[in-house]
């Protein structure tokens, strides 16, 4: 049995645009019986959920340390967006979240986005603008409404108004509350703290960690993000 609300739909996972879709609930109810209960399934890591769901490959790139030593590496930041060009070439999953206070569970900051929390990173793209070239990063709330970036490139900014309607389709860009959004690579390395990868093979992890200057992933025990 699931748990369903009457004019609300499903309590736990549940598409917001088909209230009818049934395999994302029933597959988070499996999860949740493998587990013991709904409640473990709680916060946790996102690699380890996506390793159970794919059996894949999972790496992990702390982004605050990486800012605390930018000037001793000062090509990490590149060397990482060409590992995530080559991830999202390869089908891999990719997520990232911001370290929280353990004392309060997912907390909005003043950026509109949200500690603690999972976000999926979704797509780079580099359009032209202004005749320069300009080159973003999108990533979604699964929540899929709210917890949206509010600083440039984001839903409401106004830098926008400066894009023509060519590269608006090309990043196919809507001003909805979808969670979707999207930010520079400065304001992505500049407010996320943890970068997940999950591989789908080992051929994608061999050919991700063949890049040259590849930085090296963390350990577990150096990952900050509850």
């Amino acid at each position: 049995q699931l748990t369903y609300i009457e004019d609300d739909g499903f309590v736990y996972c549940r598409n917001t645009k088909d209230p009818n879709e049934m395999w994302a609930p029933l597959l988070e109810k499996a999860y949740a019986k493998i587990h013991g209960s709904y409640q473990t399934l709680d916060g946790g890591e996102m690699n380890e959920a996506l390793i159970n769901m794919t059996a894949g490959l999972d790496e992990n790139f702390n982004l605050f340390k990486l800012n605390a030593e930018k000037d001793k590496q000062p090509n990490s930041k590149e060397a990482i967006k060409r590992i995530m060009y080559q991830a999202f070439a390869k089908n891999s999953m990719l997520g990232c979240s911001i370290g929280a206070d353990p004392s309060k569970s997912e907390e909005k900051l003043s950026s509109d986005l949200i500690a603690g929390h999972a976000y999926t990173v979704i797509d780079a793209q580099e359009i032209t603008n202004n005749d320069q070239k300009v080159s973003l990063v999108k990533v979604r709330n699964p929540w899929g409404r709210g917890g949206e970036w509010n600083g440039n490139w984001s839903d409401n900014s106004t830098v926008w108004d400066t894009v023509s309607d060519e590269e608006k389709e090309k990043l196919k860009y809507k001003k909805l509350n979808d969670g979707e959004f999207w930010m520079s690579w400065d304001d992505f390395f500049s407010n996320f703290h943890n970068l997940s990868m999950c591989h789908c093979g080992p051929s994608t992890f061999e050919a991700i960690a063949e890049l040259e200057d590849s930085p090296k992933p963390v350990d577990q025990s150096e990952k900050n993000i509850g």
